[in-house]
């Protein structure tokens, strides 16, 4: 991963605040700087304010756009826990009935997520019907 510090020295930037260069753009006309390098959470962050494509200026100084992330920190999805929607499922029960007893509307955008859980804990072999 490339640092928005080392970036901006292959642009000649400057340093305009902590992790942040301001340079001018190599494919730009503008005399003025417009193009702003900045260390980002998970790798650095550039940005030409005349529009110019991020992966055309990395070309210039013949670098490519995934130079400039790191991939040690990969995502792991955890494994699917029925615990947590049989929770929810619960609340939406509480809701519902809290709702109908106050003798308010039920919002399309509440059963289309009930539903969703619903699908959910059927396709784990988990759902429970409500025994009423």
């Amino acid at each position: 991963m490339i640092e928005a510090a080392a970036l901006s020295e292959f642009f000649e930037g400057r340093r305009i605040g902590e992790g942040k260069y301001l340079s001018l753009c190599p494919l730009c006309s503008s005399k003025s700087e417009t193009l702003y390098l900045t260390d980002g959470r998970k790798g650095t962050l550039i940005y030409c304010h005349s529009g110019c494509d991020k992966e055309d200026v990395l070309a210039e100084v013949g670098l490519k756009l995934q130079d400039l992330f790191s991939n040690s920190h990969t995502f792991v999805k955890p494994p699917y826990d029925p615990a947590e929607d049989l929770h929810r499922v619960d609340i939406i029960r509480s809701f519902i009935k809290e709702k109908k007893e106050k003798g308010e509307p039920i919002l399309y955008s509440d059963v289309v997520f009930a539903n969703q859980v619903k699908a959910r804990l059927k396709s784990h072999n988990c759902w429970k019907p409500l025994n009423v």
